[in-house]
């Protein structure tokens, strides 16, 4: 019977068992039944090796749903079936009426789940695997770039988000073939006739393609009047990755006019660089930016673990006369709490600003990234814990979710979730942001007891937003 949910879950079970055993599944004519592959797909997320059965025969169909589709495409990526991954960037199914730049979209979409399935993929050592099939990596990494250089913004849109989701994975190569797509990028970025939001895109993308062309235009663009405070923020957090002595100096005009939030950004990227450092804390001392940020957790910490001269004396002095930064945070649970019970709060408008802020760390039903706590279920937590656990992440954190502070040789400290692998340290910074970096680099390896998880989500979400979140983040109930 149709609303037999019992009998439902038992032939699921069943079903997964029979695709488990050696040849698995293979009846044509269960294969080629739309409604059986997307059944079949749908029970193989909880495989332990690849489908047996040819995923891609459908691609050009235009059979299943996007749904299953999506679901492939995902598989495709945790079990490591490289070859067929550039087929999805050029997805076109027969006889389709859709325009050429909808299908592009969902071409892009497809190799997003791919990636996706990756980045989560148990299989041992799948990222040797994948740097073998280096033909696969070129020729995907090149049709990534192309939708970025793309005339259609959409389609550049979705391409950005494709090139930083394959640098964050690791698998960004040099290619010269890539040139004429980069120039193109480079053109659009120098452009004044280019809408400042395009333009500041363009730029970030060759932050990631073209550090060279990259660092001349941030630093002129960083002070571009017309440029909204979320691109200049994303900008920034790109520029001061591995900043120059004219780069931090760059950073630290910017400072002089940057609000609070952006101002603990630049603060941030300038305490993990030994010039940067000095400049910061001379910044402070002439009243060129807030002596607050000295009381800042990540910013404290990277100040101590770049060893600038006389560091913990030189913050005392400054600080000295401020309020406990523990009453400060106290006053603004409090403020926000009562805030929210008087405010109207959307969980739909919240689910928006969650997928903005936190999903690069944070999954919700599985969207995101698992980088920091999964939060399905987390709305059994309650209003005041949640405060907390937003406002001030390190009171309650977990020992999985710690930050550790690589001191690198050069001088220079990087912070969040730290792993090793091999020869090298994964570091996962409060971006979401792979970095990888050889332990031979590093002087030292600092842990903390503070969340990687970064502290200034006041100053950084809108106090409207923030209440639409917390509601989208209560209506998350076990299940």
């Amino acid at each position: 019977p149709a609303d037999d949910n019992h009998l439902r879950h038992a032939a699921r079970i069943a079903l997964r068992n029979a695709l488990e055993l050696p040849g698995g599944v293979q009846s044509p004519k269960l294969t080629e039944e739309p409604e059986d592959i997307a059944t079949m797909l749908d029970v193989a997320a909880g495989l332990s090796k690849p489908l047996e059965f040819n995923l891609n025969f459908y691609l050009t169909s235009g059979k299943l749903s996007k749904k299953a589709r999506m679901q492939a495409a995902e598989l495709h990526g945790r079990f490591g079936t490289f070859e067929y991954w550039e087929d999805f960037l050029a997805y076109r199914p027969k006889d389709d009426p859709r325009t050429e730049k909808v299908k592009k979209l969902e071409g892009a979409e497809l190799l997003g789940a791919v990636l996706r399935g990756y980045s989560v993929s148990k299989i041992p050592d799948i990222a040797q695997k994948l740097a073998r099939e280096s033909y696969i990596i070129r020729h995907t990494q090149t049709q990534i770039i192309h939708l970025v250089a793309d005339e259609d913004l959409e389609i550049r849109q979705s391409g950005f988000v494709l090139l930083s989701e394959w640098k964050k994975l690791g698998l960004l190569t040099t290619d010269p073939n890539n040139r004429q797509s980069v120039s193109l990028i480079s053109d659009r970025a120098q452009n004044s006739q280019v809408p400042a939001a395009e333009r500041s895109q363009s730029i970030e993308a060759l932050a990631i393609l073209d550090v060279e062309r990259f660092r001349p235009l941030a630093g002129a663009w960083l002070v571009e009047p017309t440029l909204d405070e979320a691109s200049r923020t994303r900008l920034i957090q790109r520029f001061l990755e591995y900043p120059t002595v004219q780069d931090c100096a760059v950073a630290a005009t910017v400072l002089k006019t940057a609000n609070y939030s952006l101002a603990l950004t630049i603060a941030t990227g300038l305490a993990g660089d030994k010039f940067g450092a000095d400049l910061l804390l001379l910044a402070i001392k002439k009243g060129e930016a807030p002596v607050r940020l000295l009381q800042e957790k990540a910013v404290v910490d990277r100040l101590k673990a770049t060893k600038v001269k006389d560091v913990e004396a030189r913050i005392a002095e400054l600080t000295k006369g401020l309020p406990a930064p523990e009453k400060r945070i106290d006053d603004l649970i409090k403020k926000r709490s009562e805030g929210f019970r008087n405010f109207k709060s959307d969980a739909a408008k919240g689910k928006e600003i969650f997928a903005k802020n936190c999903a690069a760390c944070h999954q919700v039903n599985n969207e995101g990234a698992k980088v920091g706590p999964q939060l399905d279920g987390v709305g059994i937590r309650g209003v005041d814990r949640l405060l907390e656990d937003t406002l001030d992440p390190s009171r309650n954190v977990d020992t999985a979710f710690k930050s550790t502070t690589l001191q690198l040789l050069d001088g220079r400290s990087l912070s969040g979730l730290v792993r090793e692998d091999g020869a090298v340290y994964v570091l996962i910074d409060n971006l979401g942001k792979e970095n990888r970096i050889a332990v031979k680099d590093v002087e030292q390896v600092v842990k903390s007891n503070l969340s990687a998880m970064p502290a200034n989500v006041d100053a950084v979400i809108p106090e409207a937003d923030y209440y639409h979140l917390l509601a989208f983040l209560l209506s998350q109930k076990p299940k």
